[in-house]
């Protein structure tokens, strides 16, 4: 018979024992052992007696016999018919006289201590020369098998994966872990097939390392990559229990550092670009992480539990400091559970449980990809900020602001918005920097550079934001030689009040390559352009250069906008420390500004100067450093460590957004930043990129008595109406300003309420009735000083809606009235279709309460959004449910070649389509059965095809994304 040695069998973990061949041998009397089953954290693998005694007799070398002395016994095969448990035998063994086989045979023949048919599923016969995931990761950022065909390769899945900027496939993680922590336990396989997770598969395939698939404007040389196995055969040998997540912060504490070595060595424990790497393909999790940065691109970045030592901002994100780019931020990609257009993600909010994924690499970053929905937030009490600095009639306040590509198409939505917030929180600067402001058609390319209707757009949105009306100059770039998106020419400019402030006389504007100049203390051009023929400026936006009159003091003004960062390689990238190729030509640029702020000075040193925009560079910098030189002091340094950022980038909160003014001048000069943006997501208010920086400076001048104050304001009422409103057809809510210079106070009443109510919300009589005439009268009121005035409006009574292809034709920021029946809901978008047309409707503020097959009856605003003709949902008293459950929209059937602007918006089918090649971004380009491509967008759902799928017909809305129209499916049910 053969007997299992006691030294073996006296222990639940197996030691090193020599088996001689005698041990081995049977007699008819005993019982057959043929196998050894060890146990692998939840599931078995079996080893035959004949290879276990092999690899105890020969000892180490042998994978076999290291994969024996570092697992439990959990049973013994007997008579190839049943495995018996080996506790429960070590049990019966001890309290049992018996020969050992006669003891393993009655408990096999009983049957009540045997591995179940379940059991034995769980059982995977081992084979010498299979190997792990952790096995083809080695511990590095490269496999040690790159390029080469491995067979074998096992592992449990853990989750499948198809999205568009991913190969399709699946993750799988090691069915026992090699104890060492810089070898990843999980694998990426790439395949079109798809397990259960828990099964456990043997794979064969090349190994290869995977670089990001980016933009073909993206280089993707200093990428890292994920290592992954092609595979060309899968066996299901299986199943196991998929692994327990891995806490990041916990189980794993984060390093505080990216790379402290240049990477010469690999350091899992203490270098975050190697921490990450060594987790790649497993599963992990973070236990009520806070949010760092808003939702972008579905992505949101967190803070794990346990990050206590990174510096936090007022709001409780991640504060980038110069010695320290916080790596223990951690980028979660929630697509398929969260979208950037409705997530309220805000920076300081916190989540009530894990955050459960899988870790891989793209676009520059170590990122975790959620496997399942994230747990509920808890969101603080976190509202956009409003300047404390007060209007006052003898104070300069000047600002900058970052619009981000703002063009015309922009009315509307963006523009409401970065009007509300002129208007309001930054409550109404005299002279404001704008940056990145796009040209009259934006990134169309037919040689426009002229941007008076954007800037025209942002002016009448801030009048209907009840803000003054503002003038705007700006000299135009040369066509395409400044950078920013090809066609767009973005370019620095300014608004200012001109009942405020003016520009000086005495100069003339200046020409797209003039250089201005400092001469007989004024500028020789007004405004003009600093530098345009500088080699440091090559490629570069020109910096701008006006000179305004305030109250008998004059103010240079120079706004900026340096080159940005997007030549500098990743922080997370091969290159360590990563190279700042950009900041060469933004030191240039600095020299520059500094050289001419320079030049004013020594020729006045009594000049008033401030140079303020987005820098592209943070306060700590050497950018600034020459930039500030020995004459300028940089007012954000001024503000408390925790308030300074004005941009989140992957979660870091960072300064890019300047204002400076000469020294004499800092004394006298308040700053203030407004986090509006950067800590929101769309859906709560974000309009911009960039927060906007403000600054106040008194110059000593009188203000203004009580008297003078209260008469002014009677004088200079602004009252906000809506694009195309007076006081003579008034037909939305009007803003009525309640505050004013040097601490004035405004209240209203009406002798008409129910039309127009004493904070101006306006009730319109019904269509058909008369139009009604309200008296509004403002009382203002400085200190003991008080005025009245009475102004007359007339409320228009409502008009029956317009046909949606009328509504279409309208000028952006046009009222206008629609009814249609919903055909698809993404977010806030709404999509809805009458008889003649389709066209989106934006719901601002979250007011429909409608589903697909409802039809509304709205009254918004005409804009579009990035090309997208759409209408602005403000308020939920101009939006009414008349049907419900209708669904009488019947889809076109169209062609291909139909697909284009003429049916943007509406419900199409195409029949007879082949899908021919898959894009970025889970897009797929298809053809009809006459050739004509076009594009299935996944805007709605997730795309469940296959390049090379036959589809019998293909329905959904007609959209409109970056550039191009697109058809998107709403359901399973759409792609048959």
């Amino acid at each position: 018979m053969r007997k299992v040695p006691g030294k073996v069998l006296a222990t639940s973990v197996i030691v090193a024992a020599a088996i001689a061949p005698a041990a081995v041998q049977a007699d008819e009397e005993g019982v057959e052992i043929t196998s050894i089953v060890f146990d692998n954290d939840g599931s078995w693998t079996s080893v035959s007696y004949e290879d276990f005694a092999r690899a105890m007799l020969d000892g180490e070398g042998s994978d076999l016999y290291e994969h024996i002395t570092n697992h439990d016994i959990a049973g013994i095969g007997v008579d190839g018919d049943s495995i018996v448990k080996y506790d429960p035998y070590v049990t019966a063994l001890l309290d049992s006289d018996e020969e050992a086989d006669h003891v393993l045979k009655n408990l096999a023949e009983a049957g009540d201590d045997v591995f179940t048919e379940e059991d034995e599923e769980y059982i995977i016969p081992w084979e010498e020369d299979m190997r792990a995931p952790h096995d083809i990761q080695g511990a590095g950022h490269f496999s040690p098998y790159e390029g080469d065909t491995m067979s074998k390769v096992q592992g449990v899945v853990t989750h499948n994966l198809d999205r568009g900027y991913f190969p399709k496939g699946f993750y799988i993680q090691s069915l026992e872990q090699d104890g060492d922590i810089g070898t990843s336990e999980g694998l990426f396989v790439v395949s079109d097939k798809e397990f259960e997770p828990g099964t456990v598969v043997s794979v064969n395939g090349m190994v290869e390392e995977r670089k990001p698939d980016l933009p073909d404007y993206m280089s993707t040389e200093n990428e890292l990559t994920t290592t992954q196995i092609v595979a060309s055969d899968i066996t299901e040998t299986g199943i196991a229990d998929v692994p327990a997540p891995v806490t990041i912060g916990e189980d794993r504490p984060q390093p505080s550092v990216i790379d402290d070595d240049n990477r010469t060595t690999f350091d899992a424990q203490d270098d975050a670009l190697d921490y990450y790497e060594s987790m790649e393909g497993m599963r992990v999790d973070m236990e009520t992480p806070t949010v760092s940065s808003p939702i972008d691109h579905n992505e949101v970045t967190v803070l794990p539990e346990g990050a206590d030592d990174v510096p936090r901002t007022k709001a409780g994100g991640a504060l980038l400091q110069e010695d320290d780019v916080n790596p223990e931020r951690v980028i979660v990609d929630l697509e398929g559970y969260a979208s950037t257009a409705t997530y309220p993600a805000t920076v300081g909010d916190q989540y009530e449980g894990s955050i459960t994924g899988i870790v891989d690499y793209d676009f520059s970053n170590f990122q975790v990809l959620a496997t399942e929905a994230p747990p509920e937030l808890d969101q603080q009490d976190y509202e956009p900020s409003s300047t404390e600095l007060d209007r006052a009639s003898e104070k300069l306040n000047v600002a900058t602001y970052n619009i981000e590509n703002f063009t015309p198409d922009d009315a509307g939505q963006k523009a409401n918005k970065i009007a509300d917030s002129i208007a309001k929180n930054m409550k109404q600067p005299d002279v404001i920097g704008l940056v990145e402001v796009q040209d009259n058609n934006g990134a169309t390319d037919d040689g426009t550079v002229s941007a008076e209707q954007s800037a025209q757009v942002l002016i009448d949105a801030i009048e209907s934001a009840g803000g003054p009306t503002y003038e705007y100059t700006d000299i135009p770039p040369v066509d395409n030689a400044e950078g920013g998106e090809p066609g767009g020419n973005i370019r620095v400019g300014f608004l200012y009040n001109p009942d405020r402030v003016s520009l000086k006389d005495g100069a003339d504007k200046g020409g797209s390559e003039e250089a201005v100049a400092y001469e007989n203390g004024d500028l020789t051009l007004n405004p003009g352009r600093v530098s345009p023929n500088s080699e440091a400026l090559e490629g570069v936006r020109i910096p701008l250069a006006a000179e305004f009159t305030f109250q008998g003091e004059d103010v240079i003004v120079v706004a900026n906008h340096f080159n940005s960062k997007g030549d500098d390689s990743a922080l997370y990238g091969l290159t360590q420390p990563p190279i700042k190729a950009s900041e060469e030509q933004r030191h240039a640029v600095a020299e520059e500004v500094n050289g001419f702020v320079d030049g004013i000075l020594e020729d006045d040193p009594d000049a008033n100067v401030v140079v303020l925009g987005d820098m592209n560079d943070f306060q700590f910098s050497e950018t600034l450093d020459i930039l500030k030189g020995d004459d300028m002091t940089n007012m954000i340094e001024t503000l408390p460590e925790d308030e300074q950022y004005t941009y989140n980038y992957t979660g870091n909160s960072q300064v890019l957004d300047h204002i400076l003014v000469n020294n004499s001048l800092a004394g006298s000069t308040t700053a203030d930043i407004l986090n509006i943006n950067s800590d929101f997501s769309a859906v709560e208010g974000r309009a911009s990129d960039h927060d906007p920086v403000l600054a106040q400076i008194d110059f000593g001048l009188d203000g203004w008595t009580a008297e003078e104050a209260v008469a002014y304001m009677r004088e200079n009422l602004d009252i906000g109406y809506a694009a195309g409103d007076d006081m003579e057809a008034v037909t939305r809510d009007i803003v009525l300003p309640t505050e004013g210079f040097d601490g004035t106070s405004i209240s209203w009443s009406s002798d008409h309420g129910d039309v127009i109510s004493d904070d101006g919300t306006v009730t319109r009589p019904e269509a058909g009735e008369e139009n009604e005439e309200v008296m509004l009268t403002a009382t203002i009121k400085n200190g003991d000083e008080m005025v009245t005035k009475d102004m007359t409006f007339t409320v228009l009574a409502e008009t029956p809606p317009v046909d949606i292809t009328e509504a279409r034709t309208l000028d952006s920021g046009v009222q206008t009235k629609v009814r249609g029946e919903i055909t698809a809901i993404n977010g806030s978008n709404y999509y809805i279709q009458d008889d003649t047309d389709g066209i989106v409707i934006y719901d601002e503020k979250g007011n429909i309460d409608a589903e697909v097959g409802d039809v509304i009856e709205m009254t918004g605003e005409k804009g579009a959004h990035y090309g997208q003709e759409q209408i602005t949902l403000s308020e939920a008293s101009n939006v009414t449910v008349t049907q419900t459950g209708v669904s009488e929209v019947t889809p076109q059937d169209v062609s291909g070649a139909d697909i284009g602007e003429a049916m943007e918006a509406e419900l199409v089918t195409l029949s007879d389509v082949t899908v021919t090649g898959a894009r970025e971004y889970g897009e797929f380009t298809v053809e009809d059965d006459a050739g004509n491509e076009f594009i299935l967008d996944n805007e709605f759902m997730d795309l469940s095809v296959q390049v090379g799928d036959t589809l019998d017909s293909v329905t959904g809305v007609v959209v409109y994304t970056f550039d191009e129209h697109k058809v998107a499916p709403r359901t399973e049910d759409d792609v048959q």
